[in-house]
């Protein structure tokens, strides 16, 4: 069994100058303000979602804690000793 024989890596610069041109990776100016566009688009409607979110769950919480302030106060209020009661 023959093992393999590692050969040391070889580093390639790349130079832009000397490369020849790539169509596909190339800068197309149309492109790049159509993609602007497009992420300011979603990011808009991002921030949007995210802010209607954000209302309903401050909303839910209130909402929550002031009905367990309720449950407790009407609880505690029902437990407590009747005041005694004035002259007969």
């Amino acid at each position: 069994m023959q093992r393999a024989v590692r050969r040391p890596v070889r580093h390639l610069s790349f130079d832009r100058e000397s490369a020849p041109p790539m169509p596909r990776v190339t800068r197309n100016p149309l492109m790049s303000l159509w993609l602007s566009a497009a992420n300011r688009a979603a990011n808009t409607g991002r921030g949007m979602m995210m802010a209607e979110a954000k209302r309903q769950q401050t909303a839910l919480t209130t909402a929550t804690t002031q009905d367990v302030t309720r449950f407790w106060a009407r609880a505690l209020r029902s437990v407590s000793v009747p005041p005694p009661r004035k002259g007969r």
